[in-house]
């Protein structure tokens, strides 16, 4: 499943605080081969996660569908900066 709660319309600076990153939606189901990519755009980057059961899918298979994501992210050359942020927090 896809969900994409498109650009936020809210302010990134509050004051001397700046939301510098914003994750979502997250849900965690008992259905069967049920994963989530959630994808949201704050200011002018793109934010992705890709929820999945451990028992269903195995990181190495995780990290294959991050990688392919940013593949096709990338090719758009609108993302470079998620790209950084990704290998900047790589686990």
């Amino acid at each position: 499943m896809v969900s994409n709660l498109g650009r936020l319309n809210i302010p990134v600076q509050y004051g001397h605080l700046r939301l510098e990153a914003m994750y979502g939606p997250s849900i965690i189901s008992h259905f069967k081969n049920n994963h989530l990519v959630g994808v949201i755009t704050l200011g002018d980057q793109l934010f992705f996660n890709f929820v999945y059961s451990k028992l269903e899918i195995k990181k190495a298979q995780a990290e294959q569908v991050q990688k392919e994501a940013m593949k096709l992210l990338l090719a758009t050359n609108k993302v470079k900066t998620l790209a950084k942020y990704l290998e900047i927090n790589k686990a």
